[in-house]
């Protein structure tokens, strides 16, 4: 209990804890997969722009913020439902303004800057160190937007989540703990716990939740997201710490 009060997690008897979940072998903590709004969304993505800005002087966030105006003008009259938004006329540098669903369009709209001639301009005055690291970043988004891809879709082929031949995993989760490894060697978070995170590593367990539960647009958070503010907060507040009035 002390290490896991060390990563900030603390010991709470939970109420479903000695309910039987039946197939799920981790009880109600198999049973209630990662949300991908809060952990991939609201979590990598957003870990990872932070990281990125945080690489540049306030005087190249401008630039890079002049550029991502100058893209976002490119696709004002988007068309596709389907398509992440990608229009930020104002930047996008503060990340923590950002809305959950709009992560997404911010990563796309970065690794379209990164990729052009504009910004290859600007990465000739960064030093070696520097075009690597924001090199390494590139290649980062893009395997997350792969990610986030797999996690879009309406179905999956059964032989991605069958265990293979002399390995333990099936071929989606280790797919899935590369793209987490790749992430915490690139992103190195300093702030609070770094990386040892829940939403990070609940990561790996997502090839088993959609073994399980489907797609994982089953538990897709963003749509009904607002509804959780009227249905589950604000009875929340009404019942924490009063386990008596609680029936």
């Amino acid at each position: 209990l002390s290490q896991l009060q060390v990563l900030g997690q603390h010991y709470v008897k939970n109420a479903f804890y000695n309910l039987d979940f039946g197939e799920n072998p981790g009880g109600i903590h198999t049973a209630t997969p990662i949300e991908i709004l809060h952990g991939l969304e609201l979590g990598l993505f957003k870990y990872a722009l932070k990281g990125f800005f945080q690489l540049l002087k306030p005087a190249e966030v401008i630039q890079f913020d002049v550029l991502s105006q100058g893209f976002s003008d490119q696709h004002k009259h988007q068309s596709y439902r389907d398509f992440p938004r990608t229009s930020f006329p104002h930047g996008f540098s503060n990340v923590t303004r950002l809305q959950g669903h709009e992560y997404v369009g911010c990563l796309l709209l970065t690794t379209l800057i990164l990729a052009s001639r504009p910004w290859k301009v600007v990465m000739q005055n960064f030093c070696a160190i520097k075009q690597r690291r924001i090199k390494q970043y590139h290649d980062l988004f893009e395997i997350l937007l792969s990610f986030h891809a797999f996690t879009k879709r309406n179905e999956h082929p059964k032989t991605l989540f069958r265990t293979q031949r002399g390995s333990i995993d099936s071929l989606a989760t280790n797919a899935i703990r590369t793209c987490i490894q790749r992430f915490k060697s690139v992103v190195r978070r300093k702030k609070g716990h770094g990386t040892k995170l829940t939403k990070v590593h609940q990561m790996l367990h997502l090839g088993y939740y959609i073994d399980q539960f489907g797609a994982a647009l089953n538990w897709y958070g963003s749509p009904c997201e607002s509804l959780h503010k009227y249905f589950v907060k604000r009875p929340g507040k009404k019942t924490q710490r009063r386990m008596d009035r609680l029936h």
